[in-house]
């Protein structure tokens, strides 16, 4: 073979790869800047992760703790520190899959869900080109507080952020074409909204600022037809605010304590405490999101750039682009002015409400002709964080299993279960001594749905108490001894949380096992069993 057929047929081969490592991406895109086949992808990924929790963990984490421990029991209102919404979405599925584990991680991964489905809503009313509409929608899952965090924790905050990108896509879609029907529609997202967390208010208040600021929005919020959503705000949120009003001194206990109110130090340093704290938290939060966007679409940020022609709807599309800046912008600002009035500490999970800033970084992109590489980057991206979440999940529950430092993923909750039953506990109540953390026994209730499961101790936990049982039974009280061995003295001398000394008659004993799939000793349970019952628990 000559030496220019041999540089013709390289030539050649060179060009087929190109052509198939251009072709791949391509494909990719093609498929995840299409609503249905991106997030038909979403969903297989979390449903394979939650087929993955349940199949290798017997129960979840605090958060998942509380919902099975709320669960018990439809009410206005659990504990002053959250509004009940996720908790009520957790009932509702209960009643479906029965309380356990199931029930709480579809209730918990079907919120994350959902919120990437409202953020690509809201970004379809700012977005004209529907390939970055999808993209926005997508672009949670680089969001390390979104993408991950859900698997080992969170469950109100997950409501927050699912109802602050709901709310936004019903205040974008009400601004771009008012009526009462899209009132109404935003009236409810605003009630739910109020139903998540109380911090919603700094989502609220900032949304109300960008409206006011933007004319057109000022005129929809002004119109008549506005009005309608205000009853439908009363009817949803109203209840439950009426039930907080009796705990207002406690809640007021758990906010100081939360953000920081009751420091004692000069207030020039709480404010730049609080100020740094600010910055931290929203930055821990919007990141690596924050970086990526304008990393890989940087020609989209480049001042003086020329835009894409305008559209008779430009300035309708480009006056919602704004509210949806400004929005952020003025949140971030409300944070900033409660540390003039002595907040000094706000946690990463506290911004929840900038889920929707991907909305106005995609609209920004949008005015600017997008390069089909930027897309292709983009989407392997996202994959490419998906693929991390999943990946790293397998490797953090093995992890787990060799050293059990989150033995509450683990524990084996049957094998308690049964203890109990063969120590002659007659359900009855199971009195949970301890914080959740270590001993998240509410994880029982599968195998004994006919108990009662109290949390007597505790900041918020303790305000909780679910119905009486229809028959009086015994009471159980259980601890992790290895963590509070100072539980079983105390019972016998004193009781513990409001509850008198055990009777002589009372069996103490601990129910061993190992841990379901992986085989080593499990921490041991310790209990007290009090036949007949005591107090309230029975």
């Amino acid at each position: 073979m000559s030496s220019s057929a041999t540089t013709e047929n390289a030539r050649l081969l060179a060009e087929r790869t190109l052509a198939a490592l251009r072709s791949g991406p391509n494909a990719l895109t093609r498929a995840l800047t299409r609503p249905l086949p991106a997030f038909a992808l979403l969903g297989g990924v979390y449903l394979l992760l939650l087929i993955a929790q349940v199949a290798l963990q017997t129960g979840g984490r605090n958060d998942d703790a509380e919902l099975l421990l709320f669960g018990q029991d439809l009410q206005l209102g659990y504990d002053p520190k959250n509004p009940p919404l996720i908790v009520w979405a957790g009932w509702a599925v209960e009643q479906v899959l029965g309380p356990g584990l199931p029930a709480v991680r579809v209730t918990v991964l079907g919120t994350v869900f959902l919120t990437y489905l409202f953020v690509w809503l809201a970004a379809r009313t700012v977005v004209a080109d529907r390939r970055l509409a999808v993209l926005a929608g997508l672009a949670p899952a680089t969001l390390l507080y979104v993408a991950w965090n859900p698997l080992i924790n969170l469950s109100h905050t997950l409501a927050l952020g699912c109802l602050c990108a709901a709310t936004l896509a019903a205040a974008l879609a009400f601004f771009a074409r008012p009526g009462r029907p899209r009132a109404l529609l935003l009236g409810l997202a605003v009630g739910l909204g109020l139903l998540t967390k109380y911090n919603f208010a700094v989502f609220l208040g900032g949304l109300s600022l960008a409206a006011l600021a933007v004319p057109q929005a000022r005129r929809a919020l002004f119109a008549r037809h506005s009005l309608a959503a205000i009853p439908v705000v009363l009817a949803v949120a109203g209840p439950h605010y009426l039930w907080l009003i009796d705990q207002h001194e406690a809640a007021a206990a758990i906010l100081e304590s939360k953000w920081g109110l009751n420091d004692q130090q000069p207030w020039l340093s709480g404010v730049l405490e609080g100020l740094r704290a600010v910055l931290q938290g929203s930055l821990s939060f919007l990141l690596p999101m924050l970086a990526l966007v304008p990393l890989i679409f940087w020609y989209a940020f480049v001042p003086g750039r020329r835009a894409t022609a305008s559209e008779p709807s430009e300035s309708g599309r480009d006056a919602r682009r704004r509210v949806a800046g400004l929005a952020h912008l003025f949140m971030l600002l409300l944070m900033a002015l409660a540390t003039l009035f002595g907040a000094t500490q706000f946690a990463t999970h506290h911004f929840f409400f900038l889920i929707g800033l991907p909305v106005w970084l995609f609209a920004v992109i949008d005015r600017t002709p997008v390069r089909a590489w930027s897309l292709n980057l983009f989407s392997l991206t996202v994959v490419g964080c998906l693929l991390a979440v999943v990946l790293s999940y397998f490797g953090w529950i093995e992890q787990n299993a060799r050293k059990c430092s989150k033995c509450g993923l683990l524990m084996p909750y049957e094998t308690y279960a049964a203890g109990l039953r063969a120590a002659g506990f007659d359900p009855g109540t199971v009195l949970i001594l301890g914080p959740g953390d270590f001993l998240p026994a509410e994880q029982m209730r599968p195998w004994m749905p006919e108990a009662r499961y109290l949390r007597p101790e505790g900041e918020v936990k303790r305000f909780f108490v679910p119905s009486a049982n229809a028959e009086p039974g015994d009471c159980a009280i259980v601890w992790l001894d290895s963590r509070f061995p100072e539980f079983g003295p105390r019972l016998r001398s004193e009781g513990v949380a409001g509850y008198p000394p055990l009777p002589e008659t009372t069996l103490f004993g601990r129910v061993e096992g190992t841990l379901p799939l992986y085989g080593r000793d499990a921490p041991a349970m310790s209990y007290a069993l009090v036949e007949g019952g005591l107090g309230t628990c029975r």
